[in-house]
């Protein structure tokens, strides 16, 4: 599992290495894309980076991640990959959300083992695939890794029965679903260091029957904000603008999956800023804009030039080669809509009302 609070020391190798070159926390915070803020909390021990501002500090400092303090030899020789696993491919063009993800890391290692967190956010917003990136760089800490689709019970009790043959259980394949489920959650409660994502919950209720008992970390993903007692929730926003264009240039192969901002033309940086803007940052239509530039070859400005007469077709297409999230953002804010619409008549009133309304500065 890991490390507690209480187990962190500072780095002193690392603030060794910053001071040896006359430079400032906010100097090196700035080189790898971060701020002074998150570089204090490194050397201070506060919380430890990630494997992707590790892999940046080390070629800042031209030094190993043993030479900076952040694993001993042992640990840099252990496999990167559970002893099991059953998780989606990962996201090649996944960007930014550093600092959320250190959040929900130092959230994991902090807390009671078993309280899950839980990620919430708009329809959209990129909480499943900020979650599959937090699973793919934080593997090596866990002995199980899981991931279950919690739409409903169905599903659920579908992928538990699934964990029975990753964890090469002694069931039999005539058990009863709910007798395979049983046995999956007796080997989470025995074993600690495991990893548990359920994602897309609609409904707390089915989960809770699911939540294992024992040392192991849950992430739920899920639009509703209140968790209840049941989880401690933790919003995901929209992405920052900086953040937004450089996913939109490198899903739409302006840059490559990952490089940086000012590897793209800079009208092809100004304009991927508009379209950003015309989102808000919401990263399934991004990615939606991405992949209608890549399969129709328009560019950018041929996008922007189509997407501001037909808007509507636009946000309704979904590229051929979506496999991720198949769903288009009409679709996905038509789906949310109507179960608003199913639970509440009143709450879908004051949505319709809210879109004759401007989105900012209202008083």
């Amino acid at each position: 599992m890991p490390a507690g609070k209480a187990e962190r020391a500072p780095n002193l190798q690392l603030r060794l290495e910053r001071e040896q070159r006359g430079w400032s926390q906010k100097q090196v915070g700035a080189a790898i894309g971060t701020n002074a803020v998150m570089v204090s909390r490194w050397e201070t021990g506060v919380m430890k980076p990630g494997p992707h501002f590790r892999q940046r500090l080390c070629a800042l400092y031209e030094k190993t991640p043993e030479d900076l303090g952040f694993v001993t030899p042992a640990e840099a020789v252990a496999p990167c990959r559970p002893e099991f696993w059953r998780v989606p491919r990962r996201n090649g063009y996944f960007t930014g959300r550093e600092a959320f993800m250190e959040r929900l890391h130092d959230a994991l290692s902090a807390r009671t083992p078993g309280v899950p967190q839980a990620i919430t956010g708009l329809a959209g917003v990129g909480k499943t695939q900020t979650a599959l990136e937090y699973v793919h760089r934080w593997a090596g800490e866990y002995r199980a890794v899981l991931w279950a689709d919690a739409t409903s019970r169905e599903s659920l009790t579908a992928d538990f029965v699934a964990f029975a043959e990753t964890l090469a259980l002694p069931v039999g394949p005539d058990e009863e679903p709910r007798v395979v489920v049983a046995a999956v959650q007796r080997w989470l409660e025995q074993n600690p260091g495991w990893l548990l994502v359920l994602d897309n919950v609609d409904e707390l209720a089915d989960v809770e029957a699911f939540l294992p008992p024992g040392e192991g970390g849950v992430v739920l993903t899920m639009r509703a904000q209140a968790s209840g007692t049941v989880a401690e929730g933790i919003e995901l926003e929209a992405m920052p603008a900086e953040e937004a264009v450089l996913f939109l240039l490198r899903r739409a192969k302006v840059a490559p999956p990952d490089g940086r901002a000012d590897e793209a033309p800079a009208t092809e940086r100004e304009i991927a800023a508009e379209i950003a803007s015309e989102f808000g940052g919401l990263p399934l239509a991004l990615d939606q804009a991405g992949a209608y530039v890549e399969e129709t070859d328009c560019g950018l400005a041929g996008y922007l030039a189509r997407y501001r007469t037909q808007q509507g077709e636009l946000l309704r297409r979904r590229g051929a080669q979506a496999r991720d999230h198949p769903t288009s953002i009409a679709a996905t804010f038509a789906l949310a809509f109507s179960q608003v619409e199913q639970a509440d008549a009143a709450a879908a009133d004051v949505l319709r009302l809210s879109a004759f309304l401007h989105p900012d500065s209202i008083p």
